[in-house]
């Protein structure tokens, strides 16, 4: 979750998927 604004909807690296679908 920590790299939520590192992906900022680039590549989903663990979880962070379902964060940057939401963004």
């Amino acid at each position: 979750m920590h790299g939520m604004q590192e992906v900022s909807g680039s590549i989903p690296l663990t979880s962070t998927n379902s964060e940057v679908a939401v963004r």
